[in-house]
C-alpha cells in the first residue's frame, strides 16, 4: 500500500470503535469513527473512503440503512461496504449483500479475523506476490505498534508501587514475550 487505506468505522458502542481503531490503525489504515449512520454520511461528504466497516443495528441509522443510501447515491456507489453484527443470523447476511454489502461480518470473528477480511476487500480478491509482501509487512507493524503499547502497559504496571513476587514474575514474563515480538517484527530471531 503506497498511501493509507482510509477506512470508516461505524457503530455506536464506543469501546468497538476504540478498538477497531487501534487496531487499523496498528496496521497502517487511516481510521476515521462515526456513532451511526447519519454521522457516516457526513463523514463521506467530507472525505471519501476505500472502505465503512459499519455495525447493523445502531440507532438513528442502521447498518442497512447506510448501506442503501450509500449505494443510491451515485457519488458513493462505489464505496465498499462491510457490515457487523452480534447477530450472526444467514438472513442478515443474505439482506446485506442484496442490498450492496460486499459482506457480512459476525462480531464473534474477532479484531484480527476483521482486519483479515478488511485487507482482502481493499487489496482486491485476488493477491498477488506484491501485496502479500504487504500484508506480511503491515502485519509486522501491526505486532511491533502492539509489543510497544505492551511494554508500554508493563512500564506502567511496574511503576505504580511495589509487587508481589508472583505478579513480578508475571511482568517479567510478559515483558521477554513483548521483547520477542519486537524482534520478530524487526526481522530478528527470538531468542
Amino acid at each position: 500500500m503506497s498511501a493509507p487505506q482510509r477506512i470508516l468505522v461505524v457503530d455506536d458502542e464506543s469501546d468497538i470503535v476504540r478498538t477497531l481503531q487501534f487496531r487499523l490503525q496498528a496496521a497502517g489504515f487511516e481510521v476515521v469513527t462515526a456513532t451511526n449512520g447519519t454521522e457516516a454520511l457526513a463523514r463521506i461528504s467530507e472525505q471519501p473512503v476505500d472502505l465503512i466497516l459499519s455495525d447493523f443495528m445502531m440507532p438513528e441509522m442502521n447498518g442497512i440503512e447506510l448501506t442503501r443510501t450509500i449505494k443510491a447515491n451515485p457519488r458513493f456507489s462505489d464505496t465498499k461496504v462491510m457490515l457487523f453484527s452480534a447477530n450472526s443470523d444467514p438472513e442478515f447476511r443474505q439482506r446485506a449483500k442484496e442490498l450492496g454489502a460486499i459482506d457480512y461480518l459476525p462480531k464473534t470473528l474477532g479484531a484480527v479475523g476483521l482486519l483479515d477480511k478488511i485487507r482482502a476487500q481493499i487489496e482486491g480478491e485476488h493477491r498477488h506476490s506484491g501485496a502479500a509482501v504487504a500484508v506480511a509487512a503491515s502485519r509486522m507493524r501491526e505486532m511491533a505498534s502492539l509489543a510497544r503499547s505492551l511494554s508500554d502497559m508493563l512500564h506502567l504496571a511496574r511503576s505504580s508501587g511495589p509487587l508481589s513476587e508472583p505478579a513480578l514474575f508475571a511482568l517479567n514474563s510478559a515483558q521477554r514475550v513483548a521483547d520477542d515480538m519486537t524482534k520478530i517484527a524487526e526481522g530478528e530471531e527470538a531468542q
